[in-house]
């Protein structure tokens, strides 16, 4: 149910982002309600933020490990903050998180990290390990932070 959740929201949301040069769209409250209902739950409380990996190094293992299933068209990659770090996700049939470094990101406001983890995954994006995986043929590539506006990175 929640892959067929994931695809109809993403369908909706590529369909969006395809005609927003042509009409104007608003946003109803079904469409906010079903992105809302496919948020990934944020890290457990045992959640630690300690990580042995670079982001880079957790994104490239995401592209080797990842095998999309033909059902699967887009990719969200959510961002939280915790008590005591902030968090990234993959929502996929099964949820990778990966705490993002404190000392990188512990001064910085949500919108400032939401930017970076953008710039940052688009940039991985343009390596050959990228292109070659299963994520790169999904259709839609979206980042969020926390129940926020979805923003397309593909």
């Amino acid at each position: 149910m929640r892959s067929l959740l994931l695809i109809i929201t993403f369908l909706i949301a590529h369909l969006f982002l395809s005609c927003k040069d042509k009409i104007e769209v608003q946003k109803t409250d079904i469409m906010q309600e079903e992105l809302e209902n496919d948020v990934p739950e944020p890290p457990p409380p045992s959640f630690s933020c300690l990580n042995s990996i670079t982001l880079q190094e957790w994104f490239f293992k995401l592209c080797e490990t990842e095998k999309a299933e033909n059902s699967i068209i887009a990719y969200n990659f959510a961002l939280f903050e915790t008590d005591k770090c902030y968090a990234i996700c993959l929502n996929s049939n099964d949820p990778a998180y990966y705490p993002l470094s404190k000392s990188e990101y512990k001064n910085l406001s949500w919108k400032q990290v939401l930017n970076k983890i953008r710039s940052q995954l688009k940039e991985f994006a343009l390596a050959e390990k990228f292109r070659n995986s299963s994520l790169a043929k999904a259709k839609a590539i979206t980042i969020q932070f926390d129940d926020g506006d979805v923003i397309s990175l593909k």
